[in-house]
């Protein structure tokens, strides 16, 4: 069985970029690649939060829900 085509969002949020959980060390977790959700869709979510943080446009956007679904 062929594994699923990981798709990159272009347009990741900048704390996307931060190490800070990969600096605890390897006591803290496990490496592993980023798998796609097939078929991801929205439970619940926060626009007035997203409007607070700056994420008003890209909460709304594809690239969201591929990032925060997994």
């Amino acid at each position: 069985m062929n594994a699923p085509e990981v798709i990159v969002p272009a347009a990741a949020p900048a704390w996307r970029n931060r190490a800070f959980l990969q600096a605890l060390g390897v006591a803290y977790g496990t490496d592993l690649p980023p798998q796609a959700v097939p078929g991801p869709f929205w439970v619940a979510r926060s626009d007035a939060l997203a409007r607070s943080l700056g994420l008003a446009d890209w909460i709304d956007s594809d690239d969201a829900l591929a990032v925060l679904s997994g």
